[in-house]
């Protein structure tokens, strides 16, 4: 007996409002991807790093960017860690909690 996949729910600009909105994604990896395409839509590179194009928040690493982007300004459902079910708010603190807490997994 097979179950049916996750649905993962991405985020996406519409383009008629500018706002950010969700969609479902059964396909995980699909839906990574478009997020970190939602990410990279709202950022530009400048002269003197990295540059977010709804606040103007600015850093040299793009990395950062990108985590301020997805923290602050794109809706999601979130992220459970796979060990324990805990619910984090975005993939770098996913990252954080399982780095602290699953060191050994």
């Amino acid at each position: 007996m097979s179950s049916a996949p996750d649905v993962v729910y991405i985020p996406f600009i519409d383009k008629n409002t500018g706002r950010t909105k969700q969609r479902a994604e059964p396909d995980a990896n699909k839906a990574m991807d478009s997020l970190d395409e939602v990410i990279m839509n709202q950022m530009a590179k400048k002269a003197d790093g990295w540059v977010c194009m709804t606040c103007g928040f600015l850093s040299k690493k793009k990395s950062n960017c990108a985590s301020h982007v997805e923290s602050k300004h794109v809706l999601s459902e979130g992220f459970s860690c796979p060990y324990c079910a805990l619910f984090c708010p975005n993939r770098k603190s996913l990252r954080n909690h399982t780095d602290r807490h699953h060191k050994d997994k």
